[in-house]
């Protein structure tokens, strides 16, 4: 739009951080007009009451809503796939469900097990939003006050060769973690997980970074770790915080913002 304000850093920084689950807004609606009668229950279903569909770490509404996500995935599909074919959760899987969810008497709602019934779209959610609230409960606590989505959602930082060598201290050394974070597998802080085998961040950003073509020196960046690979170096992981906090910090190029930053130099001479 010619209109719109010129876009700033400090706006461009923020894409950087939207954790907008999309799909939320397709599917909450829906959870919200489930009845339910277990007042426990109810307890989980309204911290999705009001919800912006923002996945921030100390969220208990996107805590509640991937561990409901992960049960109607659960209940949907595991009856009738083989273990290689179950759902691993996403964007693809969102896609999935947000045209299923329009159709309440769709044969995959159905669980195969129960041959006394003929499960519909709402006998899955209620099932689902039931067991979330049991394995929410014993994965962090029975108040909903105490749920925080980056309390299951963490970030292990695993070296590639000794990060799994099989030795405890070995890769207690090597890798750092566990940090909590917010985003998912489907939103622009692209922090995805497995949902056949948890909540753990397995992919995300290596480095973000944003450059002012204006202004070199005024450019942001950030690493996932950090920029030394000796483990007792104190370069090793300290990117890691700023990383997992959503931060950023200067990324200068010129020589006179270069040598102005410096505090450590190190010269490789020909020869010696």
């Amino acid at each position: 739009m010619r209109d719109a304000p010129p876009i700033t850093m400090d706006d461009g920084e923020q894409i950087f951080y939207d954790d907008t689950i999309r799909f939320a807004a397709d599917l909450v609606p829906i959870l919200l007009k489930i009845k339910v009668s277990d007042p426990w229950v109810v307890e989980g279903q309204r911290t999705l009451v009001g919800w912006d569909y923002s996945a921030t770490a100390d969220s208990a509404a996107a805590a509640y809503f991937n561990v409901v996500c992960h049960n109607i995935l659960k209940l949907t599909f595991r009856d009738e796939l083989p273990q290689d074919l179950w759902p691993s959760g996403g964007d693809r899987w969102y896609a999935v469900l947000s045209i299923l969810i329009k159709q309440t008497k769709n044969p995959w709602w159905d669980d195969v097990n129960t041959t006394d019934k003929i499960e519909t779209r709402d006998d899955i959610l209620l099932a689902a939003m039931t067991n979330a609230r049991k394995e929410i409960t014993s994965l962090m606590a029975r108040d909903t006050d105490q749920w925080q989505w980056g309390k299951l959602h963490t970030v292990r930082l695993q070296n590639p060769t000794l990060g799994t060598s099989g030795i405890t201290p070995i890769e207690n050394l090597f890798n750092r973690g566990h940090y909590p974070v917010g985003g998912g597998p489907a939103v622009v802080n692209a922090m995805g997980y497995d949902d056949r085998s948890g909540y753990t961040v397995t992919d995300g950003p290596a480095m973000r970074m944003l450059i002012d073509l204006g202004d070199l020196d005024a450019s942001r960046w950030v690493n996932q770790s950090g920029v030394s690979g000796h483990a007792f170096h104190r370069h090793y992981d300290d990117q890691t915080k700023l990383w997992a906090n959503q931060q950023l910090w200067p990324f200068v190029s010129s020589q006179g913002a270069v040598e102005a930053r410096t505090e450590t130099r190190q010269e490789l001479l020909p020869g010696s």
